[in-house]
Protein backbone atom coordinates (compact mmCIF):
# COMPACT_ATOMS: atom_id res chain seq x y z
CA UNK A 1 0.00 0.00 0.00
CA UNK A 2 0.89 3.65 -0.65
CA UNK A 3 2.20 5.96 1.85
CA UNK A 4 -0.16 8.73 0.93
CA UNK A 5 -2.96 5.60 0.90
CA UNK A 6 -1.85 4.93 4.70
CA UNK A 7 -1.88 8.19 5.74
CA UNK A 8 -5.54 9.14 4.62
CA UNK A 9 -6.86 5.95 5.85
CA UNK A 10 -5.74 6.52 9.56
CA UNK A 11 -7.36 9.34 9.39
CA UNK A 12 -10.91 7.85 8.30
CA UNK A 13 -10.24 5.13 10.73
CA UNK A 14 -10.77 8.05 13.39
CA UNK A 15 -13.57 9.52 11.99
CA UNK A 16 -15.36 6.55 10.76
CA UNK A 17 -15.20 5.12 14.31
CA UNK A 18 -16.74 7.63 16.01
CA UNK A 19 -20.14 6.43 13.99
CA UNK A 20 -22.39 9.09 11.82
CA UNK A 21 -23.77 11.90 14.10
CA UNK A 22 -24.82 14.90 12.55
CA UNK A 23 -24.34 18.26 12.74
CA UNK A 24 -27.28 21.87 12.66
CA UNK A 25 -29.38 21.31 9.08
CA UNK A 26 -28.81 24.70 8.52
CA UNK A 27 -25.47 25.33 5.89
CA UNK A 28 -24.27 22.27 4.37
CA UNK A 29 -20.65 21.76 2.59
CA UNK A 30 -20.13 20.86 -0.41
CA UNK A 31 -16.10 19.57 -0.77
CA UNK A 32 -14.63 20.74 -3.89
CA UNK A 33 -10.86 20.90 -5.03
CA UNK A 34 -8.34 23.15 -5.77
CA UNK A 35 -8.78 26.90 -6.10
CA UNK A 36 -7.89 26.86 -9.95
CA UNK A 37 -9.21 23.35 -10.97
CA UNK A 38 -12.41 22.20 -12.17
CA UNK A 39 -13.61 20.36 -9.31
CA UNK A 40 -14.44 24.11 -7.40
CA UNK A 41 -16.08 25.49 -10.75
CA UNK A 42 -18.45 22.49 -10.56
CA UNK A 43 -19.35 23.19 -7.11
CA UNK A 44 -19.55 26.94 -7.32
CA UNK A 45 -22.51 26.73 -10.65
CA UNK A 46 -24.05 23.67 -8.33
CA UNK A 47 -24.72 26.39 -5.98
CA UNK A 48 -25.62 29.29 -8.18
CA UNK A 49 -28.02 27.66 -10.82
CA UNK A 50 -29.26 25.02 -8.30
CA UNK A 51 -29.15 25.59 -4.62
CA UNK A 52 -29.81 29.32 -4.47
CA UNK A 53 -32.92 28.97 -6.24
CA UNK A 54 -33.94 25.86 -4.07
CA UNK A 55 -33.02 27.87 -0.98
CA UNK A 56 -30.58 25.48 -0.11
CA UNK A 57 -27.83 27.51 1.77
CA UNK A 58 -24.62 25.80 -0.03
CA UNK A 59 -21.02 26.44 1.05
CA UNK A 60 -18.32 25.41 -1.61
CA UNK A 61 -15.07 24.08 0.19
CA UNK A 62 -11.46 24.00 -1.53
CA UNK A 63 -9.75 21.03 -0.33
CA UNK A 64 -6.66 19.03 -1.74
CA UNK A 65 -9.14 16.21 -3.62
CA UNK A 66 -11.03 12.97 -3.46
CA UNK A 67 -9.22 11.48 -0.48
CA UNK A 68 -10.17 14.75 1.79
CA UNK A 69 -13.52 15.05 0.25
CA UNK A 70 -14.72 11.60 1.63
CA UNK A 71 -13.07 12.18 4.67
CA UNK A 72 -14.99 15.71 5.07
CA UNK A 73 -18.15 13.65 4.24
CA UNK A 74 -17.79 11.45 7.34
CA UNK A 75 -16.18 13.90 9.68
CA UNK A 76 -19.05 15.16 11.87
CA UNK A 77 -17.84 18.47 12.38
CA UNK A 78 -17.67 19.28 9.01
CA UNK A 79 -20.94 19.30 7.66
CA UNK A 80 -20.32 18.25 4.40
CA UNK A 81 -22.61 16.46 3.03
CA UNK A 82 -21.68 16.49 -0.85
CA UNK A 83 -18.51 15.86 -2.46
CA UNK A 84 -17.03 15.54 -5.79
CA UNK A 85 -14.95 12.93 -5.86
CA UNK A 86 -12.79 9.99 -8.65
CA UNK A 87 -14.59 6.68 -9.18
CA UNK A 88 -11.97 4.66 -7.58
CA UNK A 89 -12.51 6.08 -3.96
CA UNK A 90 -15.09 3.43 -3.95
CA UNK A 91 -12.75 0.21 -4.26
CA UNK A 92 -10.08 1.85 -2.43
CA UNK A 93 -11.96 1.66 0.74
CA UNK A 94 -13.94 -1.54 0.31
CA UNK A 95 -10.67 -3.62 -0.38
CA UNK A 96 -8.79 -2.26 2.82
CA UNK A 97 -8.36 -4.95 6.04
CA UNK A 98 -9.91 -2.74 8.29
CA UNK A 99 -13.94 -2.93 8.85
CA UNK A 100 -14.20 0.82 9.37
CA UNK A 101 -13.15 1.72 6.10
CA UNK A 102 -15.58 -0.85 4.63
CA UNK A 103 -18.13 0.22 6.72
CA UNK A 104 -17.35 3.88 5.44
CA UNK A 105 -17.37 2.64 1.64
CA UNK A 106 -21.04 1.44 2.28
CA UNK A 107 -22.29 4.78 3.01
CA UNK A 108 -21.07 6.45 0.46
CA UNK A 109 -23.55 6.91 -2.68
CA UNK A 110 -23.84 8.19 -6.43
CA UNK A 111 -25.97 11.30 -6.47
CA UNK A 112 -24.84 11.68 -10.94
CA UNK A 113 -21.49 10.97 -12.85
CA UNK A 114 -19.75 13.74 -14.36
CA UNK A 115 -17.02 13.99 -16.84
CA UNK A 116 -13.89 11.84 -17.66
CA UNK A 117 -10.36 12.23 -15.62
CA UNK A 118 -7.66 11.18 -17.65
CA UNK A 119 -4.57 9.20 -16.19
CA UNK A 120 -1.74 10.83 -17.12
CA UNK A 121 1.35 8.98 -16.53
CA UNK A 122 4.90 10.91 -17.98
CA UNK A 123 8.36 8.62 -17.98
CA UNK A 124 11.46 8.08 -19.03
CA UNK A 125 11.76 6.82 -22.77
CA UNK A 126 13.13 3.51 -21.98
CA UNK A 127 9.97 2.55 -19.38
CA UNK A 128 7.57 0.73 -21.96
CA UNK A 129 5.18 -0.88 -19.73
CA UNK A 130 3.44 -0.16 -16.45
CA UNK A 131 5.03 -2.85 -14.58
CA UNK A 132 8.13 -1.75 -15.28
CA UNK A 133 7.48 1.20 -12.25
CA UNK A 134 8.26 -1.61 -9.87
CA UNK A 135 11.00 -0.29 -8.14
CA UNK A 136 11.44 3.44 -9.54
CA UNK A 137 11.02 7.20 -7.84
CA UNK A 138 7.81 7.97 -8.87
CA UNK A 139 5.75 11.16 -8.15
CA UNK A 140 2.56 10.35 -6.98
CA UNK A 141 0.71 13.71 -6.97
CA UNK A 142 -0.26 15.95 -3.74
CA UNK A 143 -1.14 13.76 -0.27
CA UNK A 144 -4.92 13.87 -0.33
CA UNK A 145 -5.23 14.24 -4.13
CA UNK A 146 -7.22 11.84 -6.26
CA UNK A 147 -3.92 11.73 -7.94
CA UNK A 148 -2.30 10.26 -5.33
CA UNK A 149 -4.92 7.91 -4.94
CA UNK A 150 -5.29 6.47 -7.81
CA UNK A 151 -1.67 5.98 -8.39
CA UNK A 152 -1.23 3.93 -5.49
CA UNK A 153 -4.75 1.99 -6.53
CA UNK A 154 -2.97 1.46 -10.03
CA UNK A 155 0.55 0.26 -7.68
CA UNK A 156 -1.39 -2.15 -5.66
CA UNK A 157 -3.57 -3.68 -8.23
CA UNK A 158 -1.16 -4.10 -10.33
CA UNK A 159 1.21 -5.60 -7.51
CA UNK A 160 4.12 -3.66 -8.00
CA UNK A 161 6.12 -0.66 -5.41
CA UNK A 162 7.84 2.30 -6.46
CA UNK A 163 11.10 2.33 -5.11
CA UNK A 164 10.64 6.58 -3.59
CA UNK A 165 7.51 7.81 -3.31
CA UNK A 166 7.16 11.49 -3.79
CA UNK A 167 4.22 14.10 -3.26
CA UNK A 168 5.41 17.02 -5.11
CA UNK A 169 3.71 19.70 -7.06
CA UNK A 170 3.31 19.40 -11.26
CA UNK A 171 6.24 21.84 -11.68
CA UNK A 172 8.45 20.58 -9.20
CA UNK A 173 8.07 16.68 -10.69
CA UNK A 174 7.72 18.10 -14.16
CA UNK A 175 11.53 19.32 -13.65
CA UNK A 176 12.98 16.42 -11.07
CA UNK A 177 11.91 14.11 -14.76
CA UNK A 178 13.64 16.36 -17.27
CA UNK A 179 16.43 16.37 -14.71
CA UNK A 180 16.74 12.43 -14.24
CA UNK A 181 16.02 12.64 -10.33
CA UNK A 182 13.11 10.85 -10.58
CA UNK A 183 11.22 8.24 -13.55
CA UNK A 184 7.93 9.04 -13.77
CA UNK A 185 5.32 11.33 -12.61
CA UNK A 186 1.23 10.66 -12.57
CA UNK A 187 -1.40 13.59 -13.39
CA UNK A 188 -5.11 12.73 -13.09
CA UNK A 189 -8.00 15.36 -15.10
CA UNK A 190 -9.43 16.43 -17.48
CA UNK A 191 -7.61 17.24 -21.11
CA UNK A 192 -6.42 18.66 -22.33
CA UNK A 193 -4.22 19.61 -19.05
CA UNK A 194 -3.25 23.19 -19.14
CA UNK A 195 0.05 22.41 -17.00
CA UNK A 196 1.51 19.85 -19.86
CA UNK A 197 0.22 21.94 -23.20
CA UNK A 198 2.41 25.20 -21.39
CA UNK A 199 5.35 23.40 -20.26
CA UNK A 200 5.63 21.33 -23.26
CA UNK A 201 5.04 23.99 -25.70
CA UNK A 202 7.59 26.17 -23.79
CA UNK A 203 10.06 24.03 -23.32
CA UNK A 204 9.88 22.13 -26.52
CA UNK A 205 10.58 26.06 -28.06
CA UNK A 206 14.14 25.95 -26.41
CA UNK A 207 16.85 24.18 -28.28
CA UNK A 208 18.43 23.87 -24.40
CA UNK A 209 15.68 21.69 -23.02
CA UNK A 210 14.83 19.77 -26.32
CA UNK A 211 16.51 16.90 -25.98
CA UNK A 212 15.36 16.31 -22.52
CA UNK A 213 12.02 16.17 -23.79
CA UNK A 214 12.71 13.82 -26.06
CA UNK A 215 13.74 11.24 -23.74
CA UNK A 216 10.26 11.67 -21.61
CA UNK A 217 7.09 10.17 -23.09
CA UNK A 218 3.18 9.36 -21.52
CA UNK A 219 3.28 5.88 -20.63
CA UNK A 220 0.49 3.68 -22.92
CA UNK A 221 -1.73 1.95 -20.27
CA UNK A 222 -3.75 -0.22 -22.36
CA UNK A 223 -1.82 -3.30 -21.08
CA UNK A 224 -3.63 -2.69 -18.28
CA UNK A 225 -7.48 -3.86 -18.73
CA UNK A 226 -9.80 -2.18 -17.05
CA UNK A 227 -8.48 -2.75 -13.60
CA UNK A 228 -11.41 -4.29 -10.92
CA UNK A 229 -14.06 -2.03 -13.25
CA UNK A 230 -12.79 1.01 -11.67
CA UNK A 231 -11.85 2.39 -15.04
CA UNK A 232 -12.60 3.00 -18.57
CA UNK A 233 -10.49 2.83 -21.68
CA UNK A 234 -9.70 6.33 -23.01
CA UNK A 235 -6.30 8.06 -25.03
CA UNK A 236 -4.17 10.84 -24.61
CA UNK A 237 -5.20 12.35 -28.73
CA UNK A 238 -3.21 14.13 -30.60
CA UNK A 239 -5.99 17.21 -30.82
CA UNK A 240 -5.28 17.95 -27.42
CA UNK A 241 -1.96 17.73 -27.19
CA UNK A 242 -0.21 18.97 -30.52
CA UNK A 243 3.31 17.67 -30.17
CA UNK A 244 2.51 13.94 -30.24
CA UNK A 245 2.26 11.44 -33.08
CA UNK A 246 0.01 9.67 -32.50
CA UNK A 247 -3.11 9.02 -29.59
CA UNK A 248 -1.94 7.34 -26.58
CA UNK A 249 -4.48 4.61 -24.98
CA UNK A 250 -4.63 5.16 -21.26
CA UNK A 251 -7.48 4.85 -18.58
CA UNK A 252 -9.68 7.07 -16.69
CA UNK A 253 -11.93 7.92 -14.08
CA UNK A 254 -15.06 9.26 -13.85
CA UNK A 255 -15.33 12.57 -11.41
CA UNK A 256 -18.49 11.87 -9.41
CA UNK A 257 -21.13 14.05 -7.18
CA UNK A 258 -21.75 12.16 -3.75
CA UNK A 259 -23.17 11.78 -1.09
CA UNK A 260 -24.00 9.78 2.39
CA UNK A 261 -27.17 7.87 2.36
CA UNK A 262 -29.58 9.89 4.20
CA UNK A 263 -32.29 7.40 3.16
CA UNK A 264 -31.63 4.75 6.29
CA UNK A 265 -33.28 7.50 9.35
CA UNK A 266 -37.06 8.66 9.68
CA UNK A 267 -36.14 11.65 11.89
CA UNK A 268 -36.46 15.24 10.97
CA UNK A 269 -32.62 15.78 9.74
CA UNK A 270 -32.68 13.09 8.07
CA UNK A 271 -35.72 13.83 5.91
CA UNK A 272 -34.58 17.55 5.47
CA UNK A 273 -31.05 16.20 3.92
CA UNK A 274 -33.26 13.24 1.66
CA UNK A 275 -35.15 15.87 0.62
CA UNK A 276 -32.25 18.37 -0.12
CA UNK A 277 -30.72 15.70 -2.18
CA UNK A 278 -33.75 14.58 -4.13
CA UNK A 279 -33.97 18.16 -4.82
CA UNK A 280 -30.80 18.37 -6.17
CA UNK A 281 -30.61 15.65 -8.57
CA UNK A 282 -34.03 16.59 -9.94
CA UNK A 283 -32.63 20.51 -10.60
CA UNK A 284 -29.18 19.32 -12.19
CA UNK A 285 -31.34 16.87 -14.68
CA UNK A 286 -33.70 19.75 -15.59
CA UNK A 287 -30.79 22.41 -15.98
CA UNK A 288 -27.89 20.26 -17.26
CA UNK A 289 -28.27 22.38 -20.80
CA UNK A 290 -28.21 25.74 -18.62
CA UNK A 291 -24.90 24.74 -16.81
CA UNK A 292 -23.67 23.15 -20.74
CA UNK A 293 -24.42 26.50 -22.02
CA UNK A 294 -23.56 29.14 -19.09
CA UNK A 295 -22.04 27.15 -16.44
CA UNK A 296 -18.64 28.26 -15.44
CA UNK A 297 -17.61 24.96 -16.25
CA UNK A 298 -19.30 25.17 -19.37
CA UNK A 299 -16.38 22.83 -21.19
CA UNK A 300 -16.68 20.07 -18.40
CA UNK A 301 -20.67 19.69 -18.65
CA UNK A 302 -20.50 19.36 -22.05
CA UNK A 303 -19.08 16.29 -21.40
CA UNK A 304 -21.53 15.10 -18.83
CA UNK A 305 -23.38 11.98 -19.13
CA UNK A 306 -26.05 11.42 -16.33
CA UNK A 307 -27.19 8.13 -17.20
CA UNK A 308 -23.43 7.02 -17.67
CA UNK A 309 -23.01 5.62 -13.64
CA UNK A 310 -20.04 3.50 -12.95
CA UNK A 311 -21.94 0.08 -12.35
CA UNK A 312 -19.59 -0.47 -8.95
CA UNK A 313 -21.54 2.91 -7.51
CA UNK A 314 -24.89 2.27 -5.60
CA UNK A 315 -27.60 5.58 -6.48
CA UNK A 316 -28.75 7.27 -3.88
CA UNK A 317 -32.14 6.44 -3.00
CA UNK A 318 -33.05 10.36 -2.10
CA UNK A 319 -31.62 11.55 -5.33
CA UNK A 320 -33.22 8.87 -7.68
CA UNK A 321 -36.52 8.66 -5.39
CA UNK A 322 -39.46 9.05 -7.59
CA UNK A 323 -41.37 12.28 -7.01
CA UNK A 324 -45.09 11.63 -5.37
CA UNK A 325 -47.83 12.97 -7.40
CA UNK A 326 -50.86 14.12 -5.93
CA UNK A 327 -52.15 10.36 -6.64
CA UNK A 328 -49.70 9.12 -4.61
CA UNK A 329 -50.32 11.04 -1.61
CA UNK A 330 -53.79 10.81 -2.11
CA UNK A 331 -53.16 6.91 -1.64
CA UNK A 332 -50.91 7.29 1.01
CA UNK A 333 -53.51 9.56 3.08
CA UNK A 334 -56.37 6.72 2.45
CA UNK A 335 -54.01 3.73 3.08
CA UNK A 336 -50.61 4.94 4.94
CA UNK A 337 -47.09 5.20 3.85
CA UNK A 338 -46.05 2.13 2.59
CA UNK A 339 -49.34 0.50 1.59
CA UNK A 340 -49.40 -2.33 -1.03
CA UNK A 341 -52.48 -0.60 -2.51
CA UNK A 342 -50.48 2.74 -3.38
CA UNK A 343 -46.93 0.55 -4.60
Amino acid sequence: MSKQLKIMLTVFIFVSCQGFAWAGSGEMGLSTGSKTGSYIKIGRDIKNFLAISLGIDLAVIESQGSMENVRRLVDVSQNTMLAIVQSDVLNSLKRHKKAALRETAEQLRLIYPLYNEVVHVLVRRDIQHFSELDGKNVNFGKEGSGTAMTAGNLFELVGIQSGEETHLGDKKAFLKLLEGEIDAMFYVGGTPNHFFLEKFQTVLSDPQWKSKMDAIHFLPLDDLGKPSGEYVSDSLKTADYPWLKKDVPTLAVKALLVTLDFSTKQDEYHRLRCRQMGQLARALKRNLDKLKKNGEASDKWQQVKLEDAPEIWQLDGCAHAKAKTAEDRLCEALYGKGAKECQ
